[in-house]
């Protein structure tokens, strides 16, 4: 049931990484088509071809029902290339409509595209973004050449990339706030499942041993109940200390909770995995129970985890202090 359950929690999150983007900028082409049309209707200023943006506000319409109705049909891998695709035809229009409508009202919406870049992609592929953002502000204050176009342009791009800056900064700091856990400051279940996705990549491509070893304190509840909480909280930061100080620069401790902690090993044979964990019990100060899983072949994250745990349970069933390799 566990691994069923972890399995669709790697569906939904493929699922948000592809169609879920994908519908919220089919939604952003909705709302920018109906912006257009709701503008034109006060007076509008000298120059401004009110045809043409009604065509182009029909026409980003008719694309955004379409992405939103599409992104259920598409593959996984065919959502990620419509996002980046609908993101630049995007930004395309709206400086086309800044052409047409002789104002810069479409600069908010390119805000909002960049927004949408910030949250879902890397920062190379937002620095991309801004590029193409910049070049086409420019060029389309600079074709409709208005007054001040130069230092309008220079101001545009300048809060567009301060937006996609702050944004990008924002994720990103939040990101790394959700994957700690606040008591040791170690990676928790979700800083785990992605450093120990990453890992798996790369032992699938190198075709080097990955060990994960699950650790548990043995009788911990027994040092709550006698000294308190407090107590067991300062014993589980100190042992994490301790812990990370005796890992290699390349391993992971992180926390999943409680008393259990998971150690990943990059590069570690059974030799090697057995005597890195023989060193943690030895500066850990306490008994500790640990459970040992190799990576085989095609196996996944949830699947190297589940495992470990049953070589813990294994462990544990065995007396204290024992070190179960599965």
């Amino acid at each position: 049931m566990a691994a069923n359950r972890s399995w669709a929690l790697e569906d939904v999150n493929r699922f948000r990484s592809g169609r879920t983007k994908l519908q919220l900028v089919g939604v952003l082409w909705v709302a920018a088509a109906f912006a257009t049309l709701v503008s034109l209707l006060p007076a509008q200023p000298p120059g401004t071809d009110r045809s043409r943006m009604v065509l182009l506000a029909l026409g980003g319409l008719c694309f955004g029902l379409l992405i939103v109705a599409g992104s259920a049909l598409l593959p996984i891998r065919g959502a990620e290339t419509s996002f980046h695709c609908a993101m630049l035809l995007g930004i395309g229009a709206v400086c086309i409509g800044l052409d047409f409508s002789g104002t810069s009202v479409g600069i908010v919406l390119e805000g909002g595209i960049l927004c949408l870049a910030a949250l879902y992609t890397s920062w190379a592929t937002l620095t991309g973004y801004m590029a193409v953002v910049a070049a086409g502000t420019v060029a389309a204050e600079l074709i409709r050449a208005g007054p001040g176009a130069v230092a309008v342009a220079i101001a545009a791009v300048l809060c567009l990339i301060a937006v996609g800056g702050m944004t990008a900064w924002a994720r990103h700091h939040f990101e790394q706030l959700a994957e700690v856990d606040p008591l040791c400051a170690v990676p928790n279940r979700a800083g785990l499942e992605r450093r120990l996705r990453a890992e798996v990549a790369r032992a699938e491509r190198s075709g080097q041993p990955l060990a994960v070893a699950v650790a548990d304190l043995d009788d911990f509840k027994l040092t709550n109940d006698r000294l308190g909480h407090a107590a067991g909280d300062a014993l589980l930061r100190a042992l994490a200390e301790r812990w990370c100080t005796a890992l290699r620069a390349s391993d992971l401790l992180a926390r999943l909770g409680g008393d259990e902690f998971v150690a990943v090993l990059p590069g570690a044979d059974a030799e090697e995995a057995a005597n890195l964990l023989r060193r943690l019990a030895d500066t850990g100060g306490v008994p500790v129970s640990f459970g040992v899983a190799h990576r085989r072949s095609g196996e996944g994250v949830f699947e190297l985890l589940h495992r470990a745990d049953l070589a813990l349970l294994r462990a544990k069933q065995t007396g204290r202090g024992q070190i179960v390799l599965d």
